[in-house]
């Protein structure tokens, strides 16, 4: 476990390349609706300044401007919640790197036997066997906490969330042959009282 593995194979890759291959769709349908949507806008642009009985270097502004309003609209940045979540598993990496000097090893972006899913980190240690689900939930309005025995972040009820975990460390601890139990590490969401 010393240091973060690389990229490719390391903590994230899986959420990383599903991020990267969304981001690349997107991309694509961006670069689909420009080829319409610019020489539309250069078009609009020109008969507006037409319109106007504008002198044609004010209309070559005008035009100009329209084009660059509807290209910084089609091509507004993207995110994504793969890439997102990429980052978390990294920072958990991070943050299981001491664990190390404690006699435990890090295992990250595991395939679950069977399935799509996979493990994002698998500790294995003096305390046994431990399954790490990373959550990286970044709102500034919603809080994390615990209501009648189920966990929300925000309005939103998490319990599926649980109970994948709690089925990645089933699937685990049967490929493995040894209990594994899960737990989940969330970064950025805020908790009552700060803690």
């Amino acid at each position: 476990m010393a240091g973060i593995p690389d990229q490719r194979h390391g903590a994230g890759a899986s959420a990383a390349r599903m991020g990267q291959q969304q981001l690349d769709a997107e991309r694509a349908r961006q670069h689909a609706r420009a080829r319409w949507a610019l020489p539309a806008a250069a078009v609009g642009g020109l008969v507006l300044a037409v319109l106007l009985g504008l002198p044609w270097w004010l209309g070559l502004v005008l035009v100009l401007v329209v084009v660059g309003a509807v290209a910084r609209r089609v091509y507004r940045p993207v995110g994504n919640s793969w890439t997102i979540g990429a980052a978390g598993e990294r920072r958990t990496a991070q943050l299981l790197i001491p664990l190390q000097r404690d006699g435990w090893t890090a295992l990250h972006d595991r395939a679950v036997p069977g399935s799509r899913a996979n493990v994002d980190h698998l500790l294995i240690g003096p305390a046994g066997v431990l399954m790490v689900d990373t959550k990286n939930w970044q709102s500034s309005k919603s809080t994390l906490r615990i209501d009648g025995g189920r966990l929300f972040y925000g309005k939103y009820d998490q319990s599926k969330t649980l109970r994948t975990a709690a089925w990645e460390a089933e699937q685990t601890s049967r490929a493995l042959g040894v209990p594994v139990r899960a737990l989940v590490a969330v970064h950025g969401a805020s908790v009552p009282g700060g803690w």
